[in-house]
């Protein structure tokens, strides 16, 4: 009997207690299997915080990367072609022409900015050329005086910024012609009137442009000074135009 007892007691399978349980990134099957407080994720035991190898490796090789994924460049504009209209005051200072008779005087005036010709061409680092010519304002002069008008005004823009929204800031160069002819009283006799002025203009102001670069709206202010003569009388003067630019660009 003795025996019997003896043999029953070794055949039975003891155990000392659990099996010991998986660390942090050990292999698992199951969240038993890894020990308290961590996960079974991916066949390797995790914690809450832990990142799955796979969401860290990236996208598999040969699959398209999301938008996000490459910071695509900026584009960048080659010319734009465009309008302006505004409005402002100036102010001449004439010196006397015996010619015609006339003493020295000053005069005020305002001035209003009808649609205009905008043309811009880009430089490297977004430095562009700005030609403006007020096509409606030549237009309308010459008609009435029976004249011919010229004036433009050519900058060299900075474009300073990034983005969305840009730095106009810039110096520039122009010039005016006018000519015509005067009938006096009296006499039927004509005199050749013709008149020129050097511009020394400046712009500067705020550009918000859409996000591929095709559309620009600016708010400029646009000073001048200018000195000019002919016909035996010269004069001085500049004056300030506020102005509202629609362009649109070509990219590349």
């Amino acid at each position: 009997m003795r025996k019997v007892l003896i043999v029953l007691f070794i055949g039975v399978p003891a155990y000392a207690g659990e099996p010991a349980r998986g660390g942090r990134g050990e292999s698992c099957g199951a969240a038993s299997d890894c020990e308290e407080g961590l996960q079974c994720v991916t066949e390797t035991c995790r914690g809450e915080n832990d990142v799955p190898a796979a969401a860290s490796a990236g996208p598999p090789e040969g699959a398209p990367l999301s938008p996000t994924a490459v910071d695509s460049p900026e584009p960048q504009r080659s010319f734009g072609f465009g309008t302006a209209i505004g409005g402002g005051f100036g102010g001449r200072e004439v010196g006397a022409n015996p010619r015609f008779n006339s003493a020295e005087g000053t005069d005020a005036f305002g001035a209003l900015l009808l649609p205009t010709l905008e043309a811009q061409i880009f430089l490297p680092r977004e430095f562009s050329v700005d030609v403006t010519i007020p096509v409606t304002n030549i237009a309308i002069l010459s008609a009435a005086q029976g004249t011919f008008f010229f004036n433009t005004d050519v900058f060299f823009n900075f474009n300073l910024g990034r983005g969305a929204l840009r730095l106009v800031l810039g110096p520039g160069l122009g010039f005016s012609v006018v000519a015509g002819k005067e009938t006096t009283s009296g006499n039927i006799r004509t005199i050749v009137v013709g008149t020129g002025t050097l511009r020394i203009p400046a712009e500067v102001g705020l550009e918000i442009l859409t996000r591929r670069r095709f559309f620009g709206f600016k708010v400029l202010a646009r000073p001048w000074a200018e000195v000019g003569g002919g016909d035996g009388f010269t004069f001085g003067g500049g004056g300030l135009l506020g102005v509202l630019v629609f362009s649109f660009y070509a990219t590349r």
